[in-house]
C-alpha cells in the first residue's frame, strides 16, 4: 500500500526530508516578508460585467474618481483671525506634500473679475496671507457668501461648517506610500484640533480605504497570536504533554509559512479575506495533527512499538484525512467559479493551503514522532477522556431509541431556518463592516448631514460627435442645467461640479456680482469662450470635466451611504428622468462611480453563494462517489451537511446580517469541514461493516470511535473561528460566530442525524459491503 511504502521512505530517508523541508520553508519565509497590502476596495463584480467595464471606461477617460479626502470641522466661531489664519495654512501645508495633487478650502478657492483692459477673466484666491485685523475679517466673509458655487461644497455658511478638499495623486494613492501620507495629513490637523480644543472630521475614499488597511494589518497580526495561544491551550488541555503541541504547532507554522508564500508567488495581495488565511490555515490544521497523534497514541498503547504505531498511524488516517482536506479544499476552490477578483484570490490559496499543509502534516509528523520518547503508560491515561463518553453515551441513546424525536426536531428546525432564510439582507453599505462608534462611520454621517455625502457618482453623457457637447449652440450644457435641476429634488445627492458649474463661476465672475452665477444665454456664451478662449481655464474644474474629443462630459455629485436596496431604487427612479432630457436616440447616458459599482456588488454576491454551492455539493459528492460507489449513501450524507447550512442561513435572516465578501464565506467554509465529518463517521462505518459487524453494532462503534477526534476537532475549530467574532469588522465578526456555531450543528448531525438515516433506511439501500472495492478499501482495521 502506498502509506506504507511512505511510511518505511520517510524513515529511511528522514535526513533528506527534513533538508526538503527546511530548504523550502527557509525560501518561503523570505517570500512572505515581501508580501503588500493591498490598497484598493475589494473588487468583487468581474471584469466583464457590464456596470464594472462602464466604470473602468470612465477611469479611463476621467482619471479616478476616489481620490478624494475631505477634513471638516463645525465651529460657530471660526470666524476669529487665529482661527481663519491657522485653517488656511492648514490648508497650504496640506497642499505641500508630497503625493497631493491639490488641496483647497473656501479661504484658497479662487474668485475672479473682467480685465477692463483686455476683456478676460484674471483670477486670483480670496486669501494669499493672514488676516490680521476685524475689517479685514468681515470682508473675507462678506466675499465668500458672495461666491454662491462654493456653498455646500467648501462650506455650510448656515451650520458654521468648514471643510478642506485633498485630492492624492492616484499613483500614490494605490501605493503603500499612502498609509504615511495619511499619517502626514493627520499630524497637522491633530495639532488644530489641541489648539482649539475643536475635533476635525475625515473621510473621503482614500481615508476609508487606509482607515480599513490599518484595522486589517492589525486584527491580521493580533489574530494569529490569538489563534496560536488558542491552539496552544487547547492542545495542552487535550495532550497535557508539551512535546505534542510542540508538533502540532510547528506543523501547521509551516503550512502557514508555505501557504503564505503562496499568495505571494501568485501575485496576490492581503486583501479583508486574505488577511484571514494565517489564522485559518492554522485552525484548519490543528485537526490534521490532533487525528494522527490520537491513532499514533492508541496505535502506541496496542503494539508498544514507535515504527509500528507511526505505520499503523499513516496507513490508517492518511487516505480518511486525505478525503476530509479535499472536501475542505473544494469548499475554497468552488469561489474561483465566482470571478470575482477578493473571492477567487482567497479560494485558491485557501484550497492550496489547506492541501499543503496537510502534505506537510503527513511529512512532518511522522518524521518528529521518531524522536519522540513518549511512556505507554502516560499516552494510555492521555487517551482516556470520561466526559466525552458520557457525551456519546447520550447520543447512542438519542441515535437508538429517540429517532422519531430527532426527525420532529429536524423539521422544526429545518422549517425555522427557512424562515429566517427569507430575512437574509441584501442591502449593503459601504462601511457597514464598521461599529456604529467606530470613528470612520460617525465622520462619514456627519459630511452626508451637511454635505449629502462623500462617495462619488458620475453620471457620463456622451454625443455622437467630436466637439459634440458645444454643438448646435451648446444645447448639451442647457440639458445638464435642466438634470442638475432634476437632480436637486434628491437630497442624497450632493451639489454638482460640472461643465455648467465652471461656466456660471466664469459668467459671475466675468459680470462682477452672484445674481450671475448662472448658464449665459447662447450669444453671451459664445461671447465669454471668445474672449477667454487663448486664455488659461478660469475654473480648475472645468478640464477634468471634458474627454480629449470633447464628445463626452461628466456631471460630478457626492451620494451618501443609502445602502444597496435604496440606492437601486433611486436609479430606477432617475435614469428614466435623466433618459428624457438626453433622448436615447441622440445621447447616451451612464451612470456609474465607485458608489455604483460596490453597491451593485452585494446582489451580485447572492449569485456567486448559489452557484459556489451547487458546485461545491456536486464535487464533494463525487469524492464520495469514489470513496462509496452508492449513490444513495451519497445523497443521504449530505442531508446532516445542509442542515447546519440551513441553520446558519436562518441566524443569519432572524439576525439580520446581510450578506458581503466575508458572510458568504461562511457557506463554503462550512459546507467543506460539515462534510469532513461525514467522512469520518463513513468511512469508520464502512470499514466495520467490512469487520463483519451487525449493522446497529456498527453504528454503535462509529460513534464511539470517531465520536472523540470529531469533538476534539469541533472544540478546536470553534475557538479558532470564534476569536474572528471579536474583529472590529462587522463581516470578519460575524464570520467566525457563524461558522464556530454551523461547526457545532455539523457535529450534532453528523453524529445524531446521520446514524439515524442510516439505521431508518438500512434496508432500502444496497449492503454496504456491495459498494467497497479494492481500490477503497483503508487497510488498517483499526482505524
Amino acid at each position: 500500500m502506498i502509506w506504507k511504502y511512505l511510511t518505511q521512505c520517510l524513515s529511511q530517508f528522514k535526513l533528506l526530508f527534513w533538508i526538503f523541508i527546511i530548504s523550502i520553508t527557509l525560501g518561503a519565509s523570505y517570500w512572505v516578508s515581501n508580501i503588500e497590502m493591498s490598497y484598493e476596495f475589494a473588487k468583487i463584480l468581474p471584469a466583464d460585467d457590464p456596470d464594472y467595464k462602464v466604470y473602468s471606461d470612465f477611469k479611463s477617460t476621467f482619471g479616478e474618481d476616489g481620490v478624494l479626502m475631505v477634513i471638516g470641522v463645525k465651529d460657530s466661531t471660526f470666524f476669529t483671525a487665529n482661527k481663519i489664519n491657522d485653517w488656511f495654512l492648514l490648508t497650504q501645508k496640506l497642499k505641500s506634500l508630497n503625493g497631493i495633487q491639490n488641496a483647497v478650502s473656501v479661504l484658497t478657492a479662487l474668485k475672479g473679475h473682467r480685465n477692463d483692459s483686455t476683456l478676460k477673466i484674471e483670477t486670483e484666491p480670496f486669501m494669499e496671507s493672514p488676516v490680521a485685523s476685524l475689517s479685514e475679517i468681515q470682508k473675507l466673509k462678506a466675499e465668500l457668501l458672495n461666491w454662491p458655487i462654493y456653498k455646500h461644497k467648501l462650506w455650510d455658511p448656515e451650520h458654521h461648517v468648514m471643510l478642506i478638499g485633498v485630492t492624492f495623486d492616484s499613483k500614490t494613492l494605490n501605493s503603500a506610500n499612502r498609509l504615511a501620507l495619511i499619517d502626514s495629513i493627520l499630524m497637522p490637523c491633530k495639532h488644530y484640533e489641541n489648539k482649539y480644543h475643536t475635533p476635525l472630521h475625515y473621510s473621503g475614499m482614500p481615508y476609508l480605504r487606509t482607515h480599513i488597511m490599518k484595522k486589517i494589518r492589525h486584527e491580521m497580526m493580533l489574530f494569529i497570536l490569538i489563534s496560536a495561544l488558542v491552539s496552544i491551550g487547547i492542545l495542552w488541555l487535550f495532550f497535557r504533554n508539551f512535546k505534542m503541541v510542540a508538533i502540532s504547532l510547528l506543523t501547521v507554522g509551516i503550512g502557514v509559512v508555505w501557504t503564505m508564500a503562496l499568495m505571494y508567488a501568485l501575485g496576490y495581495k492581503i486583501t479583508v479575506l486574505t488577511s484571514l488565511l494565517a489564522p485559518l490555515i492554522m485552525v484548519i490544521g490543528i485537526p490534521n495533527c490532533i487525528f494522527f497523534i490520537n491513532r499514533y497514541r492508541k496505535a502506541l498503547v496496542e503494539n508498544q512499538n514507535r515504527n509500528k504505531a507511526i505505520e499503523v498511524m499513516v496507513s490508517s488516517m492518511a487516505l480518511t484525512l486525505l478525503i476530509a482536506n479535499v472536501t475542505t479544499a473544494i469548499g475554497f476552490a468552488v469561489l474561483y467559479y465566482t470571478n470575482s477578483a477578493i473571492l477567487q484570490e482567497f479560494g485558491i490559496t485557501a484550497s492550496m493551503g489547506v492541501m499543503l499543509t496537510f502534505l506537510i502534516t503527513l511529512i512532518t509528523m511522522p518524521l518528529v514522532l521518531h524522536y519522540i520518547n513518549e511512556p505507554f503508560e502516560k499516552t494510555k491515561k492521555t487517551t482516556e477522556w470520561k466526559w466525552i463518553t458520557l457525551f456519546l453515551n447520550r447520543i447512542e441513546t438519542f441515535v437508538f431509541h429517540k429517532r422519531k424525536t430527532i426527525y420532529i426536531l429536524t423539521i422544526c428546525i429545518s422549517i425555522l431556518g427557512f424562515w429566517g432564510m427569507n430575512y437574509i439582507s441584501l442591502n449593503g453599505y459601504v462601511i457597514d463592516d464598521f461599529p456604529k462608534n467606530d470613528i470612520a462611520y460617525t465622520d462619514m454621517r456627519f459630511f452626508e448631514n451637511y454635505f449629502a455625502g462623500v462617495l462619488p457618482f458620475e453620471c457620463i453623457i456622451k454625443t455622437q460627435d467630436s466637439n459634440g457637447i458645444f454643438k448646435n449652440n451648446a444645447r448639451v450644457l442647457y440639458k445638464i442645467k435642466r438634470l442638475e435641476r432634476m437632480m436637486h429634488q434628491y437630497p442624497q445627492f450632493s451639489e454638482p461640479l460640472s461643465l455648467v458649474s465652471g461656466i456660471k463661476l466664469a459668467h459671475q465672475m466675468d459680470r462682477g456680482d452672484s445674481k450671475f452665477y448662472s448658464l449665459p444665454a447662447v450669444e453671451d456664451l459664445k461671447d465669454l469662450y471668445e474672449r477667454n478662449s487663448q486664455t488659461e481655464t478660469p475654473n480648475p474644474w472645468l478640464k477634468p470635466y471634458l474627454n480629449a474629443q470633447q464628445s463626452q462630459t461628466r456631471v460630478s455629485f457626492q451620494i451618501a451611504d443609502i445602502g444597496s436596496l435604496k440606492f437601486n431604487a433611486l436609479l430606477n427612479e432617475i435614469k428614466p428622468r435623466i433618459d428624457s432630457i438626453f433622448p436615447l436616440n441622440t445621447y447616451t447616458t451612464v451612470l456609474t462611480g465607485h458608489s455604483r459599482v460596490f453597491l451593485k456588488s452585494q446582489s451580485y454576491l447572492q449569485q456567486n453563494l448559489i452557484e459556489s454551492l451547487i458546485i461545491e455539493i456536486i464535487l464533494i459528492a463525487l469524492v464520495g462517489l469514489l470513496l462509496f460507489r452508492s449513490l444513495s449513501i451519497i445523497v443521504l450524507s449530505k442531508l446532516p451537511c445542509l442542515l447546519p447550512l440551513l441553520i446558519t442561513a436562518g441566524i443569519m435572516g432572524f439576525a439580520d446580517i446581510a450578506f458581503k465578501p466575508s458572510t458568504i464565506l461562511i457557506f463554503s467554509i462550512a459546507f467543506g469541514i460539515s462534510s469532513d465529518g461525514t467522512v469520518y463517521f463513513l468511512t469508520r462505518f464502512r470499514n466495520e461493516i467490512k469487520r463483519g459487524l451487525k449493522f446497529h453494532e456498527a453504528i454503535r462503534v462509529s460513534i464511539y470511535e470517531t465520536g472523540q477526534s470529531m469533538v476534539f476537532t469541533t472544540i478546536i475549530l470553534f475557538f479558532g473561528f470564534i476569536v474572528f467574532g471579536f474583529s472590529s469588522f462587522g463581516g470578519t465578526s460575524a464570520l467566525g460566530i457563524l461558522v464556530s456555531i454551523t461547526l457545532v450543528m455539523a457535529l450534532l448531525a453528523n453524529l445524531i442525524l446521520l446514524p439515524c438515516i442510516l439505521i431508518s433506511l438500512q434496508n432500502r439501500i444496497k449492503p454496504i459491503k456491495e459498494h467497497i472495492t479494492p481500490n477503497t478499501i483503508i487497510d488498517d482495521e483499526h482505524h
